[in-house]
């Protein structure tokens, strides 16, 4: 290497810290690799009950082997990585030497991943929330997909809950860029027409965040049903998101056509349950519905089956193969 005075020279302090890069990125993913291999085959040889032994006796979480497990699976099974090893590219130096940001391209589509390591985004300095927003966008282009497709359920209910997709502009465009699923504005949602799914005695559950409540209250005017009341969902730490305070809480606004009342009289206006999938509702909810509301239930944006709660949209080649 060239010096001036005893110094390296720029370009050659590049190529020495460049050098010891790769050797640190195909040292360090070869050994995530090696690593789940050799656990994988640890718990495939061990008897009954000595895998659970093994893992209390390692120095790292059973939660961090699991990492380890699925990428030694996932190198092993990929078609890409395959393709990739016949074509003597070392797949040590395309992945990252992060295990977490590898776990995440492990969820990659095959096509996906294909395309994102042929233009360069897929490399060792590649970050996991590039990876995990690229997985987001590719939910959402699928849900958007999905939701051209729908068509409504011809129907009428005693029951509806409505779960509306809200684009939150409340909150920062950075929390609202981890959404994995399309989402509509309130002059969008106002244009669904619940009212058409609607017997003559109605009962109407709307979910909406905390800073929505207002625009919650003329959509369900505008739909037709008359305010009574709010349910509020209480949730437990770790608190979520919010501008001003920072949300433990989820509101849904109850709301009828028509006089007819709820089934019982002792139901409190809250409820304590545990956090999902993001937007995702508890069963303890579900379960306040089905005391306090009548059957048929309809749902919009069904996103759990339940068989007496029926979703209101549905494919458009269902609909055609029941007429």
């Amino acid at each position: 290497m060239t010096t001036v005075g005893g110094h390296l020279l720029a370009e050659d302090w590049i190529r020495k810290l460049n050098d010891q890069w790769d050797r640190l990125v195909d040292t360090t993913v070869a050994g995530f690799v090696q690593l789940g291999r050799d656990l994988n085959e640890c718990k495939a040889s061990s008897a009954h009950g000595q895998w659970q032994k093994t893992l209390a006796g390692l120095k790292f979480d059973a939660s961090v082997a699991r990492i380890f497990m699925r990428i030694s699976r996932w190198v092993q099974k990929s078609s890409t990585l395959r393709i990739e090893a016949e074509s003597n590219a070392c797949i040590m130096a395309i992945l990252p030497p992060d295990y977490t940001t590898i776990d995440q391209i492990a969820r990659l589509k095959e096509p996906q991943l294909k395309r994102l390591i042929e233009n360069g985004t897929i490399c060792p300095s590649v970050r996991r929330n590039k990876v995990a927003e690229i997985i987001r966008l590719d939910k959402v282009k699928q849900d958007q997909e999905r939701i051209l497709k729908l068509q409504p359920r011809p129907g009428k209910y005693r029951t509806i809950v409505c779960d509306p997709a809200w684009d939150f502009d409340a909150f920062s465009r950075g929390a609202v860029s981890r959404m994995p699923y399309a989402k509509q504005s309130v002059e969008e949602i106002a244009k669904l027409d619940l009212k058409r799914w609607a017997e003559d005695e109605c009962h109407l559950y709307c979910w909406c965040p905390n800073a929505y409540v207002l625009q919650a209250g003329a959509l369900i005017s505008g739909w037709g049903f008359e305010y009574k009341n709010i349910l509020t969902w209480v949730k437990p730490p770790p608190f979520g998101l919010g501008k001003n305070f920072r949300n433990a809480t989820e509101k849904c606004l109850f709301a009828t056509i028509g006089e007819r009342t709820t089934r019982a009289d002792n139901i409190p206006d809250y409820f304590c349950a545990p956090r999902g999938e993001h937007s995702e509702k508890p069963e303890e909810f579900y379960e306040i519905v089905r005391a306090a509301s009548y059957p048929p239930y309809g749902e919009l944006h069904q996103r759990k089956l339940r068989e007496d709660f029926t979703d209101l949209f549905m494919a458009g080649d269902i609909i055609e193969a029941a007429e």
